[in-house]
C-alpha cells in the first residue's frame, strides 16, 4: 500500500515597481488591466532570495484522497527548495539545471528531472517572463480587495488543463486543475519574507539515495 501510494503522489507531481510591466509605455497600453495588475502584483516578488509558508493540498480521484501537507518554500531565482511535513512527509528541490523530488522523506528514493515542466518549477509563478510566457489569463474578476484569476496554458503540459489564482496585496492561493483525471492540486501561501539563502539550500546531496532519472 506504501509503495502504490508512493506511485500515486509520483503520478499527481508529474501531470500536474511599477516599472518593468514593458519596454515602453506603448506596449503597456497595450494590455488589459488584469493583466497590467498581475505583472505589479509579481513583480512584488522579484527580490534577490525570500521564503514563504505554504500548504500543499493534493485530491487524487482514482482513490478518493485529499493528501495536505505544510512547510516553507525557499525561492532565489531561478532555484527553489520546497520542504513540506504532512502524510507522507516530501522535499521538492530545483538547483537550475534538474529537479529533484523525494515523495516520501523516509524512503531513500529520489526522482532526478534533467526537463522538468514549466509548472513544476515553482519560481516561474513568481517570475513575470516565466509566467506569461507559459499562461495566460481566460478570466478574471474582482471582489473587494480580493482579485481572481484564470489561466490557460499556452502549450501543452502533459494534462494540465487550468490554473486559478487568488491574491490580494500577495499570492494568496495556486491551484491546478487536470483533465480527465479529476485531480487537482493547490498551494496556499504566506506574504513573502526576505530572507539571505545561502547556495548549499538548493543543493540535494544524493548520497545514499537511489536515483531514478527521468
Amino acid at each position: 500500500m506504501k509503495k502504490s501510494l508512493l506511485t500515486l503522489l509520483f503520478i499527481c507531481f508529474f501531470m500536474f515597481q511599477e516599472s518593468g510591466l514593458s519596454a515602453s509605455e506603448e506596449a503597456v497600453l497595450t494590455l488589459r488591466p488584469e493583466e497590467i495588475s498581475l505583472r505589479k502584483l509579481i513583480q512584488k516578488y522579484q527580490i534577490p532570495s525570500f521564503q514563504m509558508s505554504i500548504k500543499q493540498d493534493i485530491f487524487l480521484s482514482i482513490i478518493k484522497t485529499n493528501l495536505s501537507s505544510e512547510g516553507i518554500l525557499f525561492i532565489k531565482h531561478p532555484q527553489f527548495r520546497l520542504d513540506l511535513k504532512g502524510k507522507p512527509s516530501s522535499l521538492t528541490l530545483f538547483d537550475g539545471s534538474f529537479l529533484w523530488h523525494q515523495a516520501d522523506k523516509t524512503e531513500k528514493l529520489v526522482f532526478k528531472i534533467k526537463n522538468p515542466m514549466q509548472f513544476q518549477i515553482l519560481t516561474n509563478f513568481f517570475d513575470s517572463k516565466s509566467f506569461f510566457d507559459n499562461f495566460q489569463i481566460s478570466k478574471y474578476h474582482k471582489k473587494g480587495s480580493l482579485e481572481f484569476y484564470s489561466l490557460d496554458p499556452k502549450k501543452d503540459f502533459h494534462g494540465l488543463e487550468q490554473i486559478f489564482m487568488k491574491a490580494g496585496t500577495f499570492i494568496i492561493e495556486i491551484r491546478l486543475i487536470w483533465k480527465d483525471l479529476n485531480n487537482w492540486q493547490k498551494y496556499t501561501f504566506s506574504p513573502p519574507l526576505k530572507k539571505n539563502l545561502p547556495e548549499e539550500t538548493f543543493k540535494f546531496s544524493s548520497t545514499g539515495f537511489q536515483v531514478l532519472d527521468q
